[in-house]
């Protein structure tokens, strides 16, 4: 499954960028509202009035959009073999709890806005949810999903192959000054100072 993995990341990294060109919200098509605060009637467009609004879903559309291109880098990278298991799943996983609950609470701000009275039930009352809402979320459990796999895989090879700690030092030879017992790659008896090579 590990030579697949960077296949997961290219298509989380794919499903953020179309998330961010393709609307969050639309009425028959007559009506678009992006992730970053276009809104289309008909042949008129505009911006999402509410400044909290605007900036935190331009804000999102600049996670997703920075995110999804290190999910594609970083895919490539570890294909190569270039990460360590442990560190890139927990950050996957973070990145994609990173870019759903920001969405989130902005999909409910959105519900409360009308822009100017014209949407007098929220956003949510007319509009369906485009991919733009859909996409992101998908990309988000994708990426989590790929990370926590990843962890799992780490998890399973260490089980298979524990790792060995050795001692400090492993004696390998007496000083010929001393007779203190001294360490593979010593060069200097610890206890007299003196040079082993030396007699």
């Amino acid at each position: 499954m590990k030579e697949y993995i960077w296949l997961f990341l290219l298509l989380s990294g794919i499903i953020g960028i179309i998330g961010i060109i393709t609307p969050v919200a639309s009425f028959y098509g007559y009506f678009n509202i992006w992730l970053w605060g276009l809104i289309e009637i008909g042949v008129y467009y505009d911006f999402i009035m509410d400044p909290f609004i605007l900036y935190f879903g331009i804000m999102n559309a600049i996670v997703i959009g920075i995110f999804s291109i290190f999910y594609i880098i970083s895919g490539y990278l570890y294909k190569k073999g270039h990460f360590n298991n442990r560190i890139i799943g927990t950050s996957w996983i973070i990145t994609g709890i990173s870019i759903i609950i920001p969405l989130i609470i902005y999909l409910i701000l959105l519900d409360h806005y009308d822009h100017g009275g014209l949407f007098f039930f929220g956003i949510w009352g007319f509009f369906d949810a485009g991919f733009g809402a859909i996409g992101p979320i998908l990309e988000s459990i994708l990426i989590s999903g790929t990370g926590i796999a990843v962890l799992n895989i780490e998890r399973k090879h260490r089980e298979r192959h524990p790792t060995i700690k050795l001692p400090k030092y492993i004696p390998k030879e007496m000083c010929p000054h001393c007779g203190k017992p001294i360490s593979i790659n010593a060069q200097f008896c610890s206890k007299c100072g003196k040079d082993i090579f030396e007699s």
